[in-house]
């Protein structure tokens, strides 16, 4: 799934107040982190536009990181969609999976190194 939909997937579950606050927190931006997006651009914007600014704004990663940073800002850490999704250079979920196919192989090999290294030692005491 692109990061596109997963936002916009995790900004449907939002209410509209919740909403409301989560554009008024893009609006502001932090100072350091990310930028604020103008509030003539957000003012009337639903939630597929606004994913649309984000993703016009700042990078796939950084509108993942920024979603994240608002949803903890208004309480709804709850939203899992985005813990999930990884933070990625291209916002691909695929990355992640061969990343982690990746991590499993190089844990399956030094867990054969490692069982070789034990049998080594055993055969020499």
């Amino acid at each position: 799934m692109m990061t596109s939909q997963v936002l916009f997937d995790t900004l449907g579950h939002l209410g509209k107040d919740e909403f409301h606050n989560f554009k008024w927190h893009l609006q502001q931006g932090d100072g350091y982190s990310y930028s604020a997006i103008p509030k003539g651009k957000l003012e009337d914007a639903e939630r597929r536009d606004t994913v649309d600014l984000m993703m016009q704004t700042y990078t796939p990663r950084k509108a993942v990181v920024v979603t994240r940073r608002i949803l903890e800002k208004i309480n709804r850490n709850d939203l899992e969609l985005l813990r999930c999704f990884p933070v990625t250079a291209d916002g691909d979920r695929q990355t992640q999976q061969s990343s982690k196919l990746e991590l499993e192989r190089l844990i399956c090999e030094w867990t054969g190194m490692r069982l070789l290294i034990d049998y080594i030692f055993l055969d020499l005491g």
